[in-house]
């Protein structure tokens, strides 16, 4: 038996003779060489309390409680999770997604993972749970049409019954032991508006199986991300962030919730994933001090906590080992290779994923990958197996087949080969909008991990983000320190920022901060920032106070109209007119939509350099890679953070997710300006090279296509050496497009240029009807502000004054592009 106590808490004295865990408030480790289970998710523990099953690389497994051997059950295509038990243990249902975690559920026997029939396919996108008699199922299911809500399914002809409670955002829920109630936990949040604009409090309900009987139990004061029942049907165990920023385990009674509830964990990351057996002895859930997920089992009545334990694992078929090298491509001309760190992807033929035991594996679309630093070495059943190795855009994706022999180690050495070289062109990669750690992820991120992950994907400049997500909880705050994190190297450079988040004027990621500006965050009711003061425009002005750099990220996800978006750049044409913006993120959330919103901008004299943000959340199994966007930076002489940032802000730049892009006008670079004296044409030379095929490459004058590059001759590198007429001023730029391709992260492969501007005998260059559009977008916020009424009385003259000569601007632009 392997038991593990947790570091802090209280021991029961009948585990006093066990090997215990080192008594270190840091880390979860074990001294008698066994090691603990990390990186199961979703456990559910047995209805008798004696086995735990979990989503594990993907597939289900089972154990002891009091670990031991662990045994898999599935091993197929495809990311199955949310396993839940049967009442008499025998069966195991759980859904297989692909790329997501939603999917058709599936039934296996608990005992050795045989399959069982269902009668039709239907998908469930959250837990599920047995009735006590085994006939239904109980999940959040996607019905006929597309709708979806928590309702049963019955296992013997495959129907849905009416939903119980309709499908809402932020919607969580959990079937009592008995089956008699369904404990239900909804936001305020509203379609069309941002997460926690309302307020974080989830209303805690109660409703019966049925869905005839409803009762509100509490508002709690925080977000809820699980529940579970307590044995007795009395309490719920609920998973919150409130108070903080990280999950903890909360117990709310059923009677005089509102003064009885207390939290129940105070670990230093997240606590989640709790469930109960029918008895009442045990409560299981998760901890992720360490990174990956550990497994604690809290005996009720001694409140001694226990950590699952692993002594082996017990394949579907025998085991081998698979032993990994991973060499970068040589730089210096003796051509020796050094040892690296690649995103690694190793998926048995027509079967599951596999990932080293404890790492930090993550799903993009529907491969699973871990980041391999230099080595790594995985167990794994015995059988051919396709091992892919990447690192960024400037690398070729390599892939290997080797096959695996039972008992054996099968070596592999992976030598990376660049297609191209940026920086030794001095163009250094880097990007704007990292979370390390944010709402309901489920694994802990620390600098060694992120460093990880950004040199995986080549990735020179990563700016982490420090900020909110809908409640008070700020997010990696502990991990600030206005320089360079110690992580860093000449390579792969770390610095956490701050991503400043308001609710109605838009998000900003703040960047070479040496302070945090506060407030972080604005507009969430009932915290403590509810107002929408101050604006995005005082933000700016606090970080510009620090030689700050103001980035807005995300603009849009909407082409039909960029302003209706819950999360888009509401404040961003007025402070585009302000002078209050350095840069903006072109790409990185949805170039589709934002790329036209710039041109306006830009058709409005502006200068705005582009740059490049994922929002990518690096402790969710789900989310974007780091970089999978990225702008390019042009840096003169010695490299360094600052130039970094310097360069950005002059709009010596390029973004992309695959192709290189060179660009000059009149030998000028991006970011330039050029004064003609008079009309005529301008010399455009370029390139862009791809390792994925270009089928369009476009010279763009003032948001409209000028030239279009022939690109038939070579579709992986088009030369570019035009004479484009200038009737006007304006601006030009260079943007290259190509279709989806398997390797290519990021869909479609796309770059664009910042624009090189070019003014004709001093003559201001306007769109009037850009201009007019933005006059109407300024008067669409200023009654948004006025209808939230969120401006606390002596700040409001201050908002109007604001808007009001933010609306001047484009006024005076209208009226000067009418004057002969």
């Amino acid at each position: 038996m392997n038991l593990y106590r947790l570091p802090g808490r209280r021991i029961a004295p009948f585990v006093a003779t066990i090997s215990l865990v080192a008594l270190c408030a840091q880390s979860l480790t074990a001294h008698d060489g066994h090691d603990l289970l990390r990186g199961a998710l979703l456990p559910r523990l047995s209805p008798d309390g004696g086995s735990i099953v979990y989503s594990y690389h993907g597939s289900i497994w089972r154990s002891s409680r009091e670990g031991g051997e662990h045994q898999q059950l599935t091993a197929n295509e495809g990311f199955d999770a949310y396993p839940a038990w049967s009442a008499d243990g025998s069966r195991i249902a759980f859904m297989r997604g692909h790329g997501a975690l939603r999917g058709p559920v599936h039934m296996i026997s608990a005992a050795d993972g045989k399959p069982l029939p269902l009668p039709k396919d239907v998908v469930a996108k959250d837990h599920l749970f047995f009735s006590p008699d085994g006939k239904r199922l109980l999940s959040n299911f996607r019905a006929a049409g597309g709708r979806a809500g928590i309702s049963w399914l019955d296992l013997s002809n495959g129907e849905l019954s009416p939903f119980v409670v309709p499908d809402e955002r932020g919607l969580r829920f959990a079937l009592s032991h008995d089956g008699n109630q369904i404990a239900v936990a909804t936001t305020r949040d509203v379609s069309g508006e941002q997460g926690g604009n309302n307020g974080p409090q989830c209303m805690i309900g109660i409703v019966s199986a049925d869905g005839k009987t409803k009762r509100e139990l509490i508002e709690f004061p925080g977000r809820v991300y699980e529940l579970a029942w307590r044995s007795d049907g009395r309490a719920l165990y609920v998973v919150s962030n409130v108070g903080g920023a990280h999950n903890d385990l909360w117990l709310v009674p059923l009677d005089d919730a509102a003064r009885e509830t207390r939290k129940l964990t105070f670990g230093q990351a997240d606590e989640d994933s709790p469930s109960t057996d029918r008895n009442g002895e045990w409560l299981l859930f998760t901890d992720n001090r360490d990174g990956a997920t550990v497994l604690v089992a809290r005996h009720l009545k001694s409140q001694q906590d226990v950590l699952v334990a692993i002594g082996s694992r017990k394949y579907q078929h025998p085991s081998g080992r698979i032993q990994l090298t991973v060499w970068d491509d040589p730089t210096d001309p003796s051509g020796k290779r050094s040892k690296t760190t690649a995103r690694i992807s190793v998926r048995r033929i027509n079967g599951e994923y596999h990932a080293p035991h404890g790492s930090i594996y993550r799903m993009l679309r529907d491969r699973m990958h871990f980041y391999a630093t230099e080595d790594a070495e995985l167990e794994v059943p015995e059988g051919e197996y396709f091992i892919t190795a990447a690192r960024g855009p400037e690398y070729r994706v390599l892939s290997a087949r080797v096959r695996v022999r039972a008992k054996r180690a099968t070596k592999l050495a992976l030598h990376l080969e660049r297609w191209t070289n940026q920086r030794a062109e001095q163009w250094y990669s880097g990007e704007s909008h990292i979370h390390a750690n944010y709402g309901y992820g489920q694994w802990y991120n620390s600098p060694r991990t992120m460093f990880a992950q950004s040199a995986g994907e080549d990735l020179v400049v990563s700016n982490f983000m420090v900020a909110n997500s809908e409640a008070d909880g700020v997010f990696d705050r502990e991990f600030f320190r206005g320089k360079l994190d110690p992580q860093s190297t000449n390579q792969t450079l770390l610095y956490w920022n701050q991503e400043f988040r308001s609710t109605i004027w838009g998000h900003l990621t703040l960047l070479n901060l040496r302070q945090l500006v506060e407030p972080i965050f604005t507009g969430f009711a009932d915290t403590t920032n509810p107002h929408d003061h101050p604006s995005n425009a005082q933000i700016a002005d606090l970080t510009h106070d620090q030689l700050g750099h103001v980035n807005y990220t995300h603009p849009t996800n909407n082409l039909k109209d960029p302003y209706l978006a819950a999360y888009s750049a509401k404040a961003l044409p007025l402070d585009v007119a302000l002078g209050k913006i350095d840069t903006l993120d072109v790409m990185g959330s949805n170039h589709t939509a934002t790329v036209p919103l710039w041109y306006r901008l830009l058709n409005c004299g502006f200068h705005l350099p582009a740059s490049a943000g994922t929002d990518c959340f690096l402790n969710r199994v789900r989310s974007r890679l780091p970089g999978q966007a990225r702008v390019y930076v042009h840096v003169d002489g010695k490299f360094s953070y600052s130039k970094w940032i310097g360069g950005l802000k002059k709009g010596r730049t390029f973004v992309t997710n695959g192709p290189m892009l060179r660009f000059a006008v009149n030998e000028k670079m991006a970011g330039s300006t050029i004064r003609l004296n008079e009309t005529g044409s301008v010399r455009v030379v370029g390139e862009v090279t791809s390792q994925y095929p270009i089928d369009k490459v476009e010279l763009i004058v003032n948001g409209v296509v000028a030239t279009t590059i022939d690109v038939n001759l070579n579709p992986l590198k088009i030369v570019i050496d035009e004479q484009v007429p200038v009737a006007r001023s304006g601006w030009i730029a260079l943007r290259a497009s190509g279709p989806r391709h398997p390797q290519q992260p990021d869909g479609t492969v796309y770059g664009h240029t910042s624009p090189i501007y070019l003014v004709v005998d001093n003559e201001r260059f306007v769109s009037p009807q850009d201009a007019e559009y933005f006059l109407d977008w300024i008067d669409r916020l200023r009654t948004d502000i006025r209808r939230r009424n969120r401006v606390p009385s002596r700040h409001q003259i201050t908002i109007e004054e604001l808007l009001t000569e933010g609306r001047e601007v484009y006024l005076d632009l209208l009226n000067s592009s009418k004057t002969p």
